[in-house]
């Protein structure tokens, strides 16, 4: 299997990381050893790990624990204090640059690996289901270390191969302990549906009372010439999954919220649109004692 494309949290496709280290331990530097081997483009013998706790693109309701291994090192810590630590890693610009490797172990016992070489972002493809080997220790602490590998080498459907055998010990960097919201997300949640009636309404006046200073000076001295471009400027994130191809979003509701210690909320919020249900994650956090809006992602599609 090949796929060319951005590493993301997609099924049997994407995986990410980061690891749990202290002070001025928080920049991952423990090695792994071992090597993915391409028959064609070489090998992949990555020096540092990193590893963080995930939710699958896929299931809202499925986690894991993701492994990146990577040629530099990154802030792992920080990337674990993100809602997409993959993408985080990359945004680091120090160890996504290069080949690495990304490691997926699931709830379910599911094992996946994917070789990234830089060039193209080429991905080389193995889980538990289709020829990958895994011992992976139970994770009971604050650590994960296993081994993968596969007997035989996999083939390409250009007839190219590849074969891996790496095994890790990592600290797991984890975010701020978090304690669920009420029904509705609570004030987190108030201040979100409040966004989004005004978002949908597409009213760039009454917009403006929820947002920062910043954000509002972001939208109206930058390109933005339009109430629509203006929000979108200010909230783009939210703009983008509650106004689809021009149709705005048939409802919108919070499944379930959680408050970190740091005082960052996270809130599972579903999109009806008139083809699908999109479940998204939302973030807000409290600033001189209101709620505001940080950024909101997509996890899966109903």
């Amino acid at each position: 299997m090949r796929t060319v494309g951005r590493c993301g949290l997609a099924p049997m496709n994407t995986l990410a990381v980061a690891s749990m280290l202290v002070a001025t331990a928080s920049v991952a530097t423990e090695g792994p050893t071992g090597a993915f081997e391409h028959s064609v483009r070489g090998k992949i013998e990555p020096r540092f790990a990193a590893a963080f706790p995930v939710r699958a693109s896929w299931d809202r309701d499925q986690h894991g624990i993701q492994v990146l291994l990577t040629m530099e090192a990154i802030d792992a810590q920080a990337a674990a204090e993100s809602d997409d630590p993959y993408l985080h890693a990359a945004n680091q610009q120090q160890a996504l640059g290069d080949d690495h490797v990304l490691i997926n172990v699931w709830d379910d016992g599911m094992v996946a690996v994917s070789g990234v070489y830089e060039e193209d972002n080429a991905q080389f493809i193995a889980n538990t289901r289709f020829g990958l080997r895994s011992e992976i220790e139970p994770v009971t602490g604050d650590r994960i270390v296993g081994r993968v590998w596969t007997d035989e080498p996999m083939e390409t459907s250009d007839g190219e191969t590849y074969s891996l055998d790496l095994s890790f010990d990592v600290a797991i960097a984890r975010p701020p302990a978090a304690v669920a919201l009420p029904q509705g997300g609570g004030a987190p949640g108030e201040a979100l549906m409040a966004l989004v009636e005004v978002v949908l309404a597409g009213s760039w006046e009454d917009l403006k009372p929820l947002l920062t200073a910043e954000q509002i000076e972001a939208a109206e001295n930058g390109w933005a010439e339009t109430d629509e471009e203006r929000i979108g400027e200010a909230v783009g994130s939210l703009q983008q999954w509650l106004v689809l191809h021009g149709q705005r979003a048939r409802s919108v509701s919070i499944l379930e919220a959680s408050l970190r210690e740091d005082g960052l909320a996270s809130l599972d919020v579903a999109v009806e649109h008139a083809d699908a249900t999109m479940i998204c994650q939302a973030r807000m956090r409290e600033v001189e004692e209101r709620w505001v809006f940080e950024r909101m992602k997509m996890l899966t599609i109903e």
